[in-house]
């Protein structure tokens, strides 16, 4: 830990890194003292420090990167950069406008990671048996997944006859599948053809080929009848239980997956393979207990996720 005896200001401020970092301004509160590598600015008493706070987040500081190694800014190009300023008066408006809306992004994020926290828990907690619900005592029974679900593929459907506009069948080509969590609630393709496997609710989709080991380590789970899946698509379906809790065990487990993946440019998976996925089993009351917990708590991820890419600033009407 460095210490000094003499502060660079006793003025608050923006510091801009000058090597290395140089795409995230930060307030200096004084009084601060920085090191070389950071550019500290002072506004003259006509501005508002708020304001240049929030012109310089608005910069995209990495197209003016000097070097071709480390990044790199210089003083000059800085003080080169041109904004426009109304009164004082309208720059702390401004300013203050920026700032709640930080605070509001910052309480977000800060939501988002506990809630995905809270179902890291949950997840840990319940398929280790650790937590159960009220009225269920009896053992979890462990199977292999080829045990318990019947195989089939996902048959044709061209990317070129799938839309976005909603026009037609749902549908899921197979690059869709890294789109999802566990669950998958709505397609993002539709389609007017009628090649495709016809999939029910609960089917376990699985990628089969991927160009990393770690591409194929998912599954995900339909909760609607009617969906088309294309090809490249394993579709396991469920004799007994419920696919969305095979799914979140699975994706939990995903590293089980990994040591059957093959190839080399190309990685492959195959239903053999996957029929030797250790899974477990217990009453269709507790499967369907467990399944509404996690798929409840990433219905919450998901809004909150929602509500972070919304537009902060509208126009006037």
């Amino acid at each position: 830990m460095l210490s000094v005896d003499k502060w660079l200001s006793d003025q608050n401020g923006v510091g801009i890194g000058r090597k290395g970092t140089i795409d995230s301004p930060q307030l200096l509160e004084a009084p601060f003292w920085t090191v070389d590598t950071l550019f500290y600015l002072i506004p003259d008493p006509g501005f508002a420090l708020l304001f240049i706070y929030s012109f310089c987040q608005l910069v995209n500081w990495k197209k003016l990167d000097e070097s071709t190694g480390v990044p790199s800014l210089s003083k000059k190009t800085i003080e080169a950069l041109k904004i426009n300023i109304p009164c004082k008066t309208e720059q702390q408006k401004i300013g203050a406008i920026f700032a709640k809306l930080d605070s509001l992004i910052a309480a977000n994020q800060s939501k988002l990671e506990e809630l995905k926290t809270v179902k890291k828990l949950a997840m840990q907690k319940v398929f280790d048996q650790e937590w159960r619900f009220r009225g269920f005592t009896d053992p979890w029974e462990q199977r292999k997944l080829g045990d318990v679900v019947d195989w089939s593929r996902g048959e044709g459907l061209s990317k070129k006859y799938l839309n976005t506009k909603k026009n037609g069948i749902p549908a899921i080509h197979y690059a869709d599948l890294y789109k999802f969590g566990p669950i998958m609630r709505q397609t993002l393709h539709f389609t007017n053809s009628h090649t495709g496997k016809v999939l029910k609710e609960g089917d376990l989709l699985f990628p089969m080929s991927d160009v990393t080991p770690k591409g194929l380590a998912r599954v995900v789970s339909v909760i609607t009848n009617g969906i088309l899946a294309g090809g490249d698509i394993l579709i396991a379906s469920p004799q007994k239980d419920f696919g969305s809790f095979l799914s979140y065990e699975i994706n939990k487990n995903k590293g089980q997956i990994l040591r059957y993946v093959t190839g080399t440019t190309i990685r492959h998976i195959n239903a053999n393979s996957l029929s030797k996925l250790i899974v477990h089993g217990t009453k269709k009351a507790e499967e369907l207990e467990i399944s509404k917990l996690l798929i409840s708590i990433d219905s919450l991820i998901a809004a909150n996720q929602r509500q972070q890419k919304k537009p902060w600033i509208r126009g006037p009407p």
